[in-house]
């Protein structure tokens, strides 16, 4: 097996991304987890002229910092045991609870740093962030402690970043709405709100996405080429990036009780020890995924017209759930192109 990564395709990407945004007005950052936070995966990225990065952990931010790239700030939110680490790498990061909050301020103050908080809001994706409703207090509680160790250095916004709901173009709206209210009174303006998930991008080119929102965070539509849940990659002039190659390691004719008759299939040297098979479309016509287990996969390929034999390469396409896996898996070999 081996995960083929395609630079240039990333390249092509993040420069699609940005020069979308920069023709609504927007700033394009890219998101980093720490399953991709590769140099040469950042570096692709930075030579489509995309230099802001958001990081998806502490361990991405680190290996970010080891590239060059250094996050403009973090992106998950973080145990409060965790936030002397946080200040000491970041230099904002993003907060939902208030406690958590006063956690940043009291290890912001121990260094003698001040540490920038990002109000993270929820927009009826049901993931986290605060109801639109908790939003002025929060705001008028951060600028309480303005003149302690934090500061309110911005509002973010996630958009469709769950499997199963995706907020309406009401939610996204009504969000908007109380975003522009809430920063009213305050040092803050459109270049400190950002709005997230890799389908965002399709909305910007369609001139959806609300005004208030002054850049737009994506990682998906750079590393996969692709769009969750509704898009394929090729839309808004995206590259597919990534395939996962696996190896038969036998081929035979079998009795299958299920489909009562006899099917060819195919055993594969990858499982779901190593990425999501379940997010994983063979791009043999014909064929399609049986089974599985943790070592192997197994493909149906009655219907192939073509001539298999042992130890030949069959290609997949991924999801970004098993894009996330099969990057994270030391065991899956990875080649640059």
């Amino acid at each position: 097996m081996q995960l083929n990564l395609d630079l240039d395709s990333i390249t092509h990407n993040a420069r699609t991304v940005r020069e979308l945004c920069t023709a609504f007005e927007r700033t394009a950052v890219a998101v980093i987890k720490s399953a991709y936070a590769v140099p040469e995966i950042i570096s692709s990225i930075r030579q489509g002229g995309i230099e802001q990065f958001m990081a998806g952990s502490i361990a991405a931010g680190l290996i970010l910092q080891i590239s060059g790239s250094k996050a403009t700030g973090l992106l998950g939110l973080t145990p409060v045991n965790r936030a002397p680490e946080v200040v000491r790498i970041f230099t904002r990061s993003a907060q939902t609870e208030l406690s958590g909050i006063l956690a940043i301020d009291r290890a912001a103050r121990e260094i003698g740093m001040i540490h920038g908080v990002v109000l993270c809001v929820e927009a009826g994706d049901l993931r986290e962030g605060l109801n639109i409703e908790e939003l002025p207090e929060f705001v008028t509680n951060v600028e309480a402690l303005s003149f302690g160790s934090v500061s309110l250095a911005g509002i973010m916004v996630n958009y469709g970043c769950l499997r199963t709901v995706l907020p309406d173009a009401q939610a996204i709206a009504r969000t908007a709405l109380a975003v522009s209210s809430a920063i009213k009174g305050t040092r803050l303006t459109r270049d400190d709100v950002s709005i997230g998930g890799s389908i965002v991008i399709p909305m910007l080119a369609l001139g959806a996405v609300p005004p208030i929102f002054g850049s737009v965070r994506s990682g998906e539509a750079l590393l996969l080429g692709s769009v969750p849940g509704a898009f394929e990659a090729g839309d808004c002039g995206l590259r597919s990036t990534m395939r996962l190659c696996g190896r038969i390691l036998e081929i035979r004719t079998k009795w299958d009780s299920h489909h009562c008759s006899a099917r060819r299939r195919a055993l594969l040297d990858f499982g779901d020890l190593h990425t999501d098979v379940r997010a994983i479309r063979p791009l043999l016509p014909g064929s399609f995924v049986a089974d599985w287990s943790t070592e192997y996969t197994i493909l149906d390929v009655t219907e192939v017209n073509a001539n298999l034999q042992h130890d030949d390469e069959i290609e997949f396409s991924l999801s970004y759930s098993a894009m996330i896996r099969a990057m994270s898996c030391a065991g899956v070999p990875k080649a640059f192109l």
